[in-house]
């Protein structure tokens, strides 16, 4: 069984409202509610849990579904890509994208990384995720060639293109270098 604690960016309060848990081999999904939280700590679609505490198979199963790339996108081959993943995994994918939504502020995160909470994604992150995966396709690369030809690890490289990653401007110099392209940086009012 697979543990995700659930936690709000709200406040500055970085306790998990909620824990995950995901059963592979039945294709399960559950939640527990923490008993402090109340219904402005956890997801709305919740709430009607709130008393139980406990988030059935369905709603545990839509609440992660609203954060994941779905089976049916035109470009899904591209999105696994861009994850190292060789087929469809929703909680892989919830994993790498911390189950980050714009419909509201929750992330999560292995239960077992309690020293390590996320953080949300900067959109300078996105934007310099999304550019680096764009220049590195365009060029035919897979993150694995390029992790080759720069000497850093294939893992790095998939950080950075997903936005968890807050490269250094000589990472992206040596990105850049591998990839055969100059690097341009703009400060804008």
């Amino acid at each position: 069984m697979k543990a995700y604690n659930i936690v709000t960016l709200r406040g500055r309060d970085s306790r998990p409202c909620a824990t995950l848990f995901y059963e592979p081999d039945t294709d399960a999904y559950s939640a527990t509610i923490a008993d402090w939280a109340a219904e402005k700590d956890i997801p709305a679609m919740w709430a009607p849990f709130l008393e139980k505490r406990m988030v059935p198979d369905a709603w545990a199963r839509r609440w992660v579904m609203e954060r994941v790339v779905p089976a049916e996108r035109q470009n899904l081959g591209e999105i696994l890509r861009a994850n190292s993943l060789d087929s469809y995994d929703a909680i892989a994918l919830l994993e790498s994208g911390k189950g980050e939504s714009a419909s509201d502020d929750f992330l999560v995160f292995p239960a077992d990384d309690m020293a390590n909470p996320p953080t949300k994604t900067s959109h300078l992150q996105e934007e310099v995720g999304v550019a680096v995966r764009q220049a590195r396709m365009r060029a035919g690369m897979t993150q694995a060639e390029l992790a080759e030809r720069t000497g850093l690890k294939q893992s790095q490289i998939s950080a950075l293109e997903s936005g968890r990653a807050n490269p250094t401007l000589e990472t992206l110099a040596c990105i850049a270098k591998g990839l055969g392209v100059e690097a341009h940086f703009t400060l804008k009012p």
